[in-house]
């Protein structure tokens, strides 16, 4: 479009044209259209949308709302012809100018006009309002966009992104970095209001009159910024860096934060984050923090870290737990820092239903040890130590009964409890025992809740009398405490895991095999092949531990995993025994392990590829 605001169809009332070119000519397309009456200057200034068939223009000089108010027209091609689109938006008061500035959205339902004369922050502060039509009207959007201060000007140039979700204001006469250096704002829509982004940017000295003229890119991300000495400065606005999501493990131990760019803990671009630079708060529920700083930290690229929580208590699923950036702790590439207000970062707790993590019989099947997964009490008011009337047994199947339902004798040390089995006559094997809870109402947990009476479903099948081994060929050494062999043979079946049948189970001790040891894997012998999904993240909630057996009377230390841990990321390599207990086939960790150094190693490659890209930043 082509503006002439001194047009003198009516004096110096100003029209519009609009053109399109087509086979090498520039056509009128539509008539002339003119401004409302004399001295309205119409042509002040015009904006079009993304397609050509809408277009804003300003006429600083109106006086429909008081002289020189100003107004802005929008019209719109239809049928060879331009009618006016909605009702004039008139300047908000005498001697505003609305007008003298104007952009229109990309698809022309949203329309920015400045009103550099406006007073609503001291005289000739100016403002910029923006307008959305809707049903066949112009409705302001979010509030008055007013200049800084008096005689600042602002409105005297502005530009929305395609959207019409932000726009830069020009006032070119403040002075925050020298007389009349002027400066630029870039303002938000969000929630209702118009919210800057970012910090002003002022003109490089005095007399500069930066934000004469500005221009902003289709996103919003970058804005030119014309002046009186003869130059253009281009911006880009580099968002500070946020918290995307927080993706939280059942059991409520981690809590995995993905942030929207890679993020340090210096401004340099350097130095892996820490535990420190998070802080946890949680509100309602049951549950509480043991410490409001993350027990542990992990990451798996630098836009996800792997927290570690400590709590105390179980959680009831009405726990809020909110996790935060410590300030100044979390920057981004470019040096912004992270802001301590974060949306998406929060997470509901999972609901932890208190129970028996395991159950163990005693090999002569006199006793059977329950682990809790929290300290248990027999009074719903969370106290009094647990009694032998707090349990009951049933036994199914075999030759074997039970003298009395009642545990016969119980001792208890911290989650651990040990409860006597009054068993009649001689177990064959294939009795099945259950231990639950005596009522709804018998055992409770720190936070009043009662255990179900129905806990232990399954059962556990009791050890026969007498062990039969059918054969057992060693030619080596039986030295008291281990067994050392070079071939074992159980049932004429060889160790391995393609049999389900249990060959050989140590109790405590060690089982040392002098040579090699070969599991069948032929792919011939498999069917249903398929790709290991990734593992890397389920790998990264299992903690290596050391612990003691119960069984053993010297209490040696020992390395290994906790199958309950292993059960919950991969139930695939977890078996349940005959005894209850749970047992873990370290064996099927190896592709496990394999698949997470694979993931592992694309996870570098896409770090080197992403520090390469900045070191040519850089350059």
């Amino acid at each position: 479009g082509i503006a002439s605001p001194y047009n003198s169809s009516g004096i110096d009332s100003g029209h519009t044209r609009v053109y399109q070119y087509a086979n090498g000519t520039w056509n009128q397309l539509g008539g002339d259209i003119e401004g409302e009456t004399v001295n309205d200057n119409s042509g002040t200034s015009i904006s079009m949308n993304g397609n050509g068939t809408i277009i804003a223009i300003g006429a600083d000089s109106n006086d429909g709302n008081g002289r020189d108010s100003g107004h802005t027209r929008v019209y719109q091609y239809n049928n060879g012809a331009w009618s006016q689109l909605g009702s004039d938006i008139d300047g908000e008061a005498r001697d505003d100018n609305s007008g003298i500035s104007v952009s229109i959205s990309d698809d022309g339902t949203k329309v920015a006009i400045g009103a550099n004369e406006n007073d609503g922050n001291g005289g000739n502060s100016g403002h910029t309002r923006i307008y959305q039509y809707i049903s066949g009207a112009w409705i302001q959007l979010g509030n008055d966009i007013d200049g800084e201060t008096a005689t600042n000007y602002s409105g005297i140039a502005v530009s929305m992104n395609n959207d019409g979700t932000r726009v830069a204001i020009g006032a070119y006469l403040n002075s925050g970095n020298g007389s009349y250096s002027g400066h630029t704002r870039v303002f938000k829509y969000s929630e209702g209001s118009w919210n800057q982004l970012g910090s002003d940017i002022d003109g490089e000295a005095a007399y500069h009159y930066a934000g004469i003229a500005v221009s902003m890119s289709d996103n919003g991300s970058k804005i030119a910024i014309g002046n009186n000495v003869g130059s253009v400065n281009v911006y880009e606005f580099i968002a500070p860096p946020k918290i995307n999501s927080v993706s939280l493990t059942s059991n409520n131990t981690n809590i995995t934060v993905t942030t929207d760019s890679n993020v340090y803990n210096t401004n340099g671009a350097s130095g892996d984050l820490e535990a420190t630079d998070f802080i946890f708060s949680i509100s309602g529920g049951d549950a509480a923090l043991s410490s409001s700083t993350p027990t542990s930290i992990f990451k798996t690229s630098q836009t996800k870290w792997i927290l570690g929580i400590g709590l105390s208590g179980a959680s009831s699923g009405e726990e809020i737990l909110t996790v935060s950036p410590v300030a100044n702790s979390i920057f981004n590439a470019a040096g912004m820092e992270m802001e301590t207000s974060q949306s998406n970062n929060t997470s509901s707790l999972n609901i932890v239903i208190p129970g028996f993590d395991a159950v163990q019989l005693a090999v002569n099947n006199s006793t059977v040890t329950i682990t809790a997964s929290e300290i248990l009490y027999t009074s719903s008011e969370s106290s009094g130590p647990l009694e032998t009337t707090d349990f009951v047994y049933s036994l199914s199947g075999g030759s074997a009964t039970l003298s009395s339902t009642t545990p016969n004798s119980i001792s208890t040390n911290g989650l651990i409890t040990t409860l006597g089995i009054p068993l009649s006559g001689i177990p064959d094997g294939s009795e099945i025992l259950k231990v639950n809870p005596a009522s709804s109402s018998a055992i409770y947990n720190g936070t009043s809740t009662a255990l179900s009476e129905n806990i232990m479903s399954q059962g556990i099948q009791l050890y026969p009398d007498t062990i039969i081994v059918n054969s057992l060929t060693t030619s080596g050494t039986i030295n008291t405490g281990s067994l050392i062999i070079d071939n074992l043979v159980f049932n004429e079946k060889t160790i391995g895991h393609s049999d389900d049948t249990d060959l050989i189970t140590l109790e405590n001790g060690s089982l040392i095999v002098a040579g090699d040891i070969y599991v069948s894997s032929d792919a011939r012998l498999k069917s249903n092949i398929t790709a290991l999904e990734p593992t890397l993240m389920n790998l990264l909630q299992i903690e290596a531990k050391k612990y003691t057996m119960l069984a053993d009377k010297e209490q040696k230390e020992k390395i290994g995993l906790l199958a309950q841990d292993v059960q919950k990321v991969f139930p695939e390599i977890v078996n349940t025994r005959k005894d209850g207990m749970l047992a873990v086939n370290y064996q099927a960790l190896i592709p496990v392990l394999i698949n997470a150094l694979k993931e592992q190693n694309e996870n570098y490659k896409e770090l080197e590829s992403q520090l390469s890209m900045l070191e040519k930043t850089c350059k």
